[in-house]
């Protein structure tokens, strides 16, 4: 997984409010999405 903080910072990016906020619901949507296929997976795995 990349943190955005460390690629913010190689690309020169201006850690505004802003784009802290934008950078936290990412990685909060990516961690939904990963729980939403585990729980998936798990699902499918059960009902075979």
């Amino acid at each position: 997984m990349y943190n955005l903080h460390i690629l913010n910072k190689k690309n020169l990016t201006s850690d505004t409010p802003l784009n802290a906020a934008l950078n936290d619901l990412i990685l909060e949507l990516n961690d939904s999405a990963k729980a939403l296929v585990a729980l998936l997976t798990k699902k499918f795995k059960t009902s075979s």
